[in-house]
């Protein structure tokens, strides 16, 4: 399995972000708000080959339409810059993982742009 790491989809973007794992699930719902450290979870998210792109249940990853949602919502409270924020993250995202969302059929430049579309629509 080892040797398959890099090349499969990771598992973060198969289910969409860490908050849809079921490790960070068990993890959330063991610990809460309150920091703590589970080494079964960690080593679960080793074992899924997660923590092979530093994402782990310390530095979970957002799927980009999860941070463009959040960036909507801060919008409508006047707070134009996560909308700045959310697209430069998106960006990132699709330099580093473009080719892995492509794999499950997820147009990351499509996402950013259908984003902006709608908030001309609204604006």
């Amino acid at each position: 399995m080892a040797s398959d790491i890099g090349k499969t989809v990771p598992r973060f973007i198969q289910v969409r972000g860490c908050n849809n794992c079921e490790v960070y699930g068990a993890f959330w719902e063991k610990y809460g708000r309150e920091t703590g450290f589970d080494e079964e979870c960690h080593l679960k998210c080793k074992a899924q080959g997660c923590d092979y792109y530093q994402v782990n249940l310390i530095a979970p990853f957002t799927d980009p339409e999860e941070v463009l949602k959040r960036a909507s919502f801060e919008r409508m409270f006047g707070q134009e810059e996560g909308v700045k924020s959310a697209i430069d993250y998106c960006e990132k995202v699709k330099k580093r993982f473009g080719e892995h969302y492509q794999k499950i059929g997820v147009a990351l430049d499509g996402l950013v742009e259908d984003y902006l579309v709608a908030l001309k629509s609204v604006a």
